[in-house]
C-alpha cells in the first residue's frame, strides 16, 4: 500500500491531475491494482499495488 500526498508534490497544481501522473509513473514499474480517495484526507490517494518482476 503507497499514499500520495498530492499537496506535498505540488501545493498550487490540482490533485487529480497530481494523482493521474503519480499513478501512470508508477504503473511503469508495479502493477496497480486498485485506487481510493480518502475521505478524510482529501489531498491523498492510497494505491494498493503488487511488484512485478
Amino acid at each position: 500500500i503507497l499514499m500520495i500526498k498530492a499537496r506535498s508534490i505540488d501545493s498550487t497544481a490540482d490533485t487529480r491531475g497530481i494523482f493521474e501522473e503519480s499513478v501512470g509513473e508508477l504503473r511503469e514499474g508495479i502493477s496497480v491494482l486498485k485506487t481510493t480517495k480518502l475521505p478524510q484526507y482529501r489531498d491523498h490517494l492510497a494505491v494498493i499495488a503488487r511488484v512485478t518482476r
